[in-house]
């Protein structure tokens, strides 16, 4: 029997579990609930990128601004061949200045785990990652054993500083639940952590590229 996995969490499907069937895959029970006031009565009917546009309008706006998506971590979206990075408001809007910068603007990233710092910058690390392993994701492997254990996350967010003089740098939550903090052990903390990881690794990749030019 094929392997299922959730098209919003990417998660596995365990074998006779429930799920929801959208036209061209299936979401997870969790997924649903949490995502339950934009879903259409008839999900079986959408393609799995049609209900991402519903849950994220900005993809919408982004896209229509003449941007391809080539990059999406959580809401953060990035068009590699443009060069830009663009951080939705709660409007959605694709304004320079303000929620579309150039990659070019970035000059850190730093990953925020409850309040301490647990990757931050990192560059000379990651050069030699980069020259033994090769690609974006050496960067990744650089920043192991950076972080504390402890057994529950109520934030993790990633922090970019830009060179830019109306907005010096954007914070992006992926995890912001301090009522009810989320187990490390947990797939949603697990996704998280690996979302930021891989973001910090792709913008960690366009500071040494533009650095060298």
């Amino acid at each position: 029997m094929a392997r299922k996995y959730c098209v919003l969490c990417e998660n596995e499907i365990p074998t006779f579990s429930s799920c929801y069937k959208l036209k061209d895959g299936v979401i997870c029970p969790k997924c649903y609930k949490k995502n339950q006031k934009v879903m259409p009565m008839l999900v079986w009917r959408i393609t799995g990128e049609e209900l991402k546009d519903k849950i994220d309008p900005s993809r919408i706006n982004f896209r229509n601004h003449g941007y391809e998506e080539t990059f999406e971590f959580g809401r953060i979206k990035g068009d590699e061949n443009k060069q830009v990075i663009f951080f939705p408001d709660t409007d959605n809007e694709v304004m320079e200045n303000r929620t579309l910068f150039s990659l070019k603007e970035v000059y850190r990233v730093e990953i925020i785990e409850d309040n301490q710092t647990v990757s931050s910058g990192g560059l000379g690390a990651a050069v030699v990652g980069d020259v033994l392993l090769g690609g974006v994701g050496a960067i990744i492997g650089s920043n192991v054993g950076k972080k504390k254990s402890r057994g529950t996350c109520a934030k993790l967010s990633v922090k970019i500083y830009l060179d830019n003089p109306m907005t010096q740098y954007k914070e992006v939550y992926f995890i912001n639940e301090q009522k009810k903090p989320v187990k490390k052990d947990s797939d949603e903390y697990k996704q998280a952590y690996q979302s930021v990881s891989e973001l910090e690794a792709k913008l960690q990749y366009y500071i040494r590229k533009n650095q060298t030019k």
